[in-house]
């Protein structure tokens, strides 16, 4: 059995210039593991924020064997167009985890 998970990054608040464009994501009580309500798309979302290190162990506590761990990244030609693209490469907006049941 193979295991493919992907974990997004829930749109949080993030922190802005002067002229009101992205600069960065404030983490904030990272250890921290609990629901938390946000705005994504829509007001009053809520998220469930868990530590990379609570993703592993719990496949590996559940007999999978981790074969790949990705931050996916923005190609360098989707950088130009749009330029909010940039941001993801200030953080992992993605986690995408590869395992296989032993």
């Amino acid at each position: 059995m193979i295991a493919g998970i992907i974990f997004k990054v829930g749109q949080a608040d993030t922190c802005t210039n002067i002229r009101g464009n992205f600069r960065y994501l404030p983490v904030d009580c990272y250890q921290q593991q609990s629901s938390r309500n946000t705005t994504w798309f829509v007001e009053n979302v809520i998220k469930y924020h868990r530590m990379v290190e609570n993703y592993v162990s719990t496949l590996l506590d559940c007999g999978f064997t981790l074969e790949g761990l990705k931050e996916p990244k923005p190609l360098a030609s989707a950088l130009k167009e749009p330029p909010d693209l940039e941001r993801y490469t200030r953080y992992a907006p993605f986690l995408v985890l590869k395992a296989v049941k032993r």
